[in-house]
């Protein structure tokens, strides 16, 4: 299962270092552009996911369980809604859940986290690098 994560990664990774370097601009007027954040995570995401690739057993198929499709179904789903309720209020939701019910933290700790998250996501994209958000029927 890591290897299919991995591959998986690895492939949207390097979509992302793309688009970020040739749809949004990488460095713009002596700072950097749009694209400077996804081609940075792209780039790095892809070496981790090279590292895993290479280190990784051979994918057992008798051994994926539903648990194991649940990051993507939370991405997918938020790509489904991210019109409705925005990239910010998503952030919080999927980051919030995630830690409460996967991680297992208190509901407190979960909250406290999803909202440094999302407060760091907001003032890096909106506020620093100026990259219009997807906003959703609350205008966040």
């Amino acid at each position: 299962m890591e290897r299919l994560v991995a591959v998986f990664s690895l492939v949207m990774s390097l979509y992302w270092a793309y688009t970020g370097w040739n749809e949004y601009g990488f460095w713009e007027n002596r700072g950097p552009g749009a694209g400077f954040i996804p081609v940075l995570a792209g780039i790095f995401t892809a070496a981790l996911s090279a590292y895993i690739i290479y280190r990784s057993e051979k994918l057992d198929w008798n051994t994926l369980k539903l648990p194991a499709f649940y990051p993507a179904l939370a991405v997918f789903a938020g790509l489904l809604s991210m019109n409705i309720i925005g990239l910010v209020a998503f952030t919080f939701i999927l980051t919030t859940a995630w830690l409460k019910f996967m991680a297992r933290y208190t509901l407190r700790r979960s909250c406290l986290i999803g909202l440094g998250m999302t407060c760091f996501v907001f003032l890096v994209f909106e506020l620093w690098l100026d990259v219009p958000l997807p906003a959703g029927i609350l205008g966040i």
